[in-house]
């Protein structure tokens, strides 16, 4: 009996094995083509003063990285949790000048980053984005104000009430939000699709 279970186990792990070969793709096909949700608007193209600051910035993270493994590694594996804080810490007093001029450097980046892409949305979109800020500010006050009154109330009914009233109030502004998000989405997708992969 435990021999007959045993050949049976084992012809049932071979079995599934197999099948689990079938079911993945063979490594030489291309993945397939992104889905009409998948699709992103194109990334926006940097000037080659914004490309060298991406590549100072890189060898300059690079070499901090190197210096601190070098510190770290100067420990040993028996190294106390105290130890390595200690490393650290001073690391960073050492590198503190060069640490500052990279938060500035990356900030640099990111604002170039930011001002290309908000150079490659239509007009409409900008105003969309404006419109859905100022949607979720106003939810986000409406929020607070729930939970600050939820902190007053005292009693479980009373808190029952003002979630319902505010599920209520907030229903249109919610629905409002998701049509301008959709309205958005639909403006950036159409500058980088030809409609033809899109439901009619």
């Amino acid at each position: 009996m435990k021999l007959k279970l045993a050949i049976l186990a084992t012809a049932l792990t071979l079995q599934f094995a197999a099948r689990a070969e079938d079911l993945l793709p063979p490594r030489d096909v291309p993945p397939p083509p992104p889905g009409p949700g998948e699709i992103r608007p194109p990334a926006p193209e940097l000037s080659d003063e914004v490309k060298a600051l991406i590549k100072e910035f890189q060898t300059a993270q690079d070499k901090l990285r190197a210096d601190l493994k070098t510190a770290m590694d100067a420990l040993g594996a028996d190294a106390t949790a105290e130890q390595r804080k200690t490393v650290l810490d001073d690391f960073r007093k050492a590198n503190q000048d060069l640490i500052a001029s990279q938060k500035e450097k990356l900030e640099a980046i990111h604002e170039a980053v930011k001002d290309a892409r908000d150079a490659t949305l239509s007009d409409a979109a900008k105003a969309l984005i404006a419109q859905i800020k100022t949607a979720e500010a106003d939810l986000a006050a409406a929020q607070k104000k729930l939970r600050e009154d939820l902190a007053a109330a005292t009693t479980a009914e009373a808190k029952k009430a003002l979630l319902d009233a505010f599920k209520e109030s907030q229903k249109a502004a919610l629905e409002a939000l998701a049509k301008l998000r959709k309205d958005f989405r639909e403006e950036v997708r159409g500058k980088v699709q030809d409609g033809s992969r899109r439901k009619e």
